[in-house]
């Protein structure tokens, strides 16, 4: 095998990995499992493998090693530039829960406006309620 430079192993991997987003396309519109059920099923291994990094300190060491200039050239350059498109493509979901936030206060709100408010006594009253409404809300998602 001839010696490489590190441009040519770069420009190998940049062609390959171009050449390969088809190939990534029909992997997951065709998996061999079902993605869920494979990730539910390695659900031990990667908390074992978390539990091996914090022993390891693995995530102080790698920040350690890449420090504050490559965080600060990668957030700038590719951070930057990706920002908008993620923002973009998140869109649609962030409507969604931020409807969900819209509709607990609407709850909240109702719940509190139902009650008198006259007295100091009242208003804690009617304070408590629109908390418990949001609470009884986003326990009723599992998310409490």
């Amino acid at each position: 095998m001839a010696n490489k430079t590190p441009e040519q192993i770069v420009e190998k991997y940049q062609r390959g990995v171009s050449a390969g987003a088809s190939d990534y396309a029909a992997g997951v519109a065709n998996p061999s499992r079902p993605w869920a059920a494979a990730t539910v099923a390695g659900a031990k291994r990667w908390q074992a493998g978390l539990q091996d990094a914090i022993a390891n300190r693995s995530f102080e060491k790698g920040v350690s090693k890449a420090g504050d200039s490559k965080w600060q050239s990668r957030a700038s350059t590719i951070g930057a530039q990706r920002y908008q498109s993620a923002a973009t493509d998140a869109a649609a979901a962030f409507a969604q829960k931020a409807g969900m936030v819209m509709q607990a206060a609407s709850q909240a709100r109702a719940a509190a406006t139902a009650l008198p408010n006259e007295t100091f006594e009242q208003r804690l009253n009617r304070m408590t309620a629109s908390v418990r409404a949001i609470s009884d809300y986003w326990k009723s998602r599992g998310k409490g």
